[in-house]
């Protein structure tokens, strides 16, 4: 298993993407600090885990406060003796357009995507840098490249996320701490079934060429490469996994 006795914590490790890489890397030998703002929902992802044989972790975290992303780190390394990956999955989206997106919706968005992955990479950075080691993976969206109608906060806070992994890789690299993001196209979760509405689905479809939503364990293949040891001079790059969406212009039959 290529990450046996390495410690990831996974922020929106409860559901979602998060929960299908946080299982994974459990599958790949790690143990996992499950955070999430729902403690219940936690407990029950960790107690899962731990009832299949894994080792997990259950850490409620506001992801937009400074003290609980500190507590999270700390309760991850008092548990596991050390920290080797984060991922910054926990994110959030509203829409509104541009003129509709008031201050009170910026704030929310940006605070959770943008700031909440700045502060959780800070505050790993200190073990990891104490180690001389260390994974950080953030998760970042196609929004951070091709516009979303609606969704200026989203857009907005997913491309500041590549720009945030950018800095840090170029700081953090000579501590041995590879940063890279993980762009999906639209995954087929929970949260897109409900939001996303026929002809939203159908925009998405008619420009991703593998004609599908991406699947959440395939996120959490890229995030198992990218942890792993065949990724060591990998970092400060942003992975595509959405079926060529980026790549395509015109698409049409012949």
């Amino acid at each position: 298993m290529k990450l046996e006795g390495k410690v990831a914590l996974v922020t929106g490790g409860a559901s979602g993407i998060g929960r299908a890489i946080a299982r994974r890397f459990v599958a790949e030998g790690a143990a996992v600090a499950i955070a999430d703002l729902d403690e219940t929902v936690a407990r029950t992802c960790a107690d899962g885990i731990a009832g299949e044989g894994g080792r997990a972790l259950a850490c409620p975290v506001d992801v937009t406060s400074p003290d609980e992303v500190r507590a999270m780190v700390d309760a991850t390394v008092a548990e596991f003796g050390r920290l080797d990956i984060l991922v910054t999955s926990a994110g959030v989206s509203q829409a509104a357009s541009l003129i509709d997106t008031t201050p009170e919706i910026w704030d929310f968005v940006v605070g959770t995507n943008l700031t909440g992955s700045y502060l959780c990479a800070r505050a790993a950075a200190v073990p990891m840098i104490a180690q001389g080691a260390g994974r950080i993976i953030h998760i970042a969206s196609i929004a951070a490249f091709r516009s979303i109608s609606k969704r200026a906060a989203y857009c907005a806070s997913k491309a500041g996320v590549i720009g945030l992994m950018q800095v840090a890789a170029t700081e953090l690299g000579r501590h041995g701490i590879t940063v890279n993001a993980i762009s999906p196209g639209p995954v087929d979760s929970p949260l897109a079934r409900r939001h996303h509405t026929p002809a939203i689905r159908d925009s998405f479809l008619s420009r991703t060429p593998m004609g599908r939503y991406t699947e959440a364990d395939e996120i959490a293949a890229a995030a198992a490469f990218l942890a792993s040891e065949d990724a060591k001079y990998v970092t400060g790059q942003q992975l595509a996994v959405d079926g060529g969406y980026q790549a395509a212009g015109v698409v049409y039959e012949d």
